[in-house]
């Protein structure tokens, strides 16, 4: 929970991105529930619903921009990998696994915001060499199953708020948005005939 807080922190705009996105959400929703139901009224759970869903899309949007900026930041990450390989480990002659822990920590002081997927990361190089490019993929892999799993979640929430939404209207009184198209169209077809007919007669006489 902390990193997905220091995750926020890092990078603000995700949480504007999140809030905005979320309000268009929640306003199609509206205007989906509008269109299907006339006059259709909103219980204290269609509400609740509604802030629920705002809340859960601002929250997981945000992350998911947040980890979006992390993962630009994988290239300057393998760079400084490189770095140090070539300007400590390579030089104390250390083993792979000894270097991996050094280079790993290194780049954890220098990017607090990348440590928590370089320790969620798979690192596993078979030189010192592919170490860099190895942490590379690792932490962008890392990165690209936090984002999956934040869309997921949306998803979830969008799904079951608006099903919850929609059964907790009180359509009482409505009709449905298609049955009113259905009658305004009725009555101007009927409408049309009657004055055709009209003038039909009139001919006659």
């Amino acid at each position: 929970m902390f990193t997905l807080f220091r995750l926020l922190e890092f990078s603000f705009s995700s949480i504007v991105w999140g809030v905005i996105l979320s309000a268009v959400c929640v306003f199609l929703l509206h205007l989906i529930i509008s269109g299907l139901w006339n006059k259709a009224e909103y219980t204290p759970l269609t509400f609740l619903s509604g802030f629920v869903l705002f809340i859960a899309l601002t929250f997981n949007i945000a992350l998911i921009f947040g980890g979006m900026k992390v993962k630009s930041l994988v290239d300057d990450v393998q760079a400084s990998a490189e770095t140090v390989v070539n300007t400590v480990v390579k030089p104390r002659g250390e083993m792979i696994e000894a270097g991996t822990e050094e280079v790993t920590k290194r780049i954890g002081d220098e990017y607090p915001i990348v440590a928590p997927y370089l320790e969620s990361a798979k690192v596993d190089a078979s030189s010192i060499e592919k170490l860099p490019e190895t942490i590379g993929n690792s932490v962008r892999s890392s990165i690209n199953s936090f984002i999956l799993r934040r869309v997921l979640w949306s998803l979830g929430f969008l799904v079951v708020c608006a099903i919850v939404a929609v059964k907790s209207v009180n359509t009482a009184g409505s009709t449905r948005g298609y049955s009113r198209h259905n009658r305004a169209s009725g009555h101007r077809t009927s409408g049309h005939f009657s004055r055709t007919g009209n003038r039909r007669i009139s001919r006659r006489r």
